[in-house]
């Protein structure tokens, strides 16, 4: 009985982190060769992209982590951890196969789209790209009552941005 449910509540029980998603980015890049290295601040604005489709198009995230407002845009606190020390240098491939059994037909589409839509940039152009929608749209949350920076994308940048793909999928 123990082992059936356990079956049963698997899939949700072991949704993805944000690392499941910068290994599928680190293996396309490399892969595909597209655009410039993968570096740390790439690396975040594609997952950050990611989880921001998610939210909009799907109504759900991707990841439970945080996505952080700092002064170079958002970034998952964790991946930052993870490369903190490669600073603009190319990040190491994972020796790892991704498993996209992970990811349902939708997920796995909204990391193609991301891949394709915003792989193709620099690291410096996506932060650019990623700052500038924060202080326009002053999406950007307040700091709460204990000053710290951490928040969750909300609903208001998940309106702004199904707007915006909206018009960028009539472009595309």
């Amino acid at each position: 009985m123990c082992g059936y449910l356990v079956f049963v509540y698997t899939k949700e029980w072991c949704m993805k982190d944000c690392f499941d998603l910068a290994n599928y980015f680190l293996v396309r890049n490399q892969n595909e060769g597209c655009g410039d290295v993968m570096t740390s601040t790439k690396l975040q604005r594609l997952v950050y992209y990611a989880q921001v489709f998610a939210l909009s198009l799907l109504g759900k995230p991707l990841f439970n982590e945080k996505v952080e407002a700092s002064p170079d845009g958002p970034v998952v606190h964790a991946l930052k951890l993870r490369y903190r020390y490669y600073k603009n240098e190319p990040l190491p491939v994972p020796p790892v196969k991704i498993d996209m059994s992970k990811f349902t037909p939708d997920e796995a589409a909204i990391l193609d789209k991301v891949h394709r839509i915003y792989g193709q940039y620099s690291g410096w152009k996506l932060h650019e790209m990623a700052r500038s929608e924060h202080e326009d749209q002053e999406l950007q949350q307040k700091k709460d009552a204990s000053q710290s920076n951490a928040f969750m994308l909300t609903d208001t940048m998940t309106r702004w941005h199904k707007s915006e793909l909206s018009q960028f999928a009539q472009r595309h």
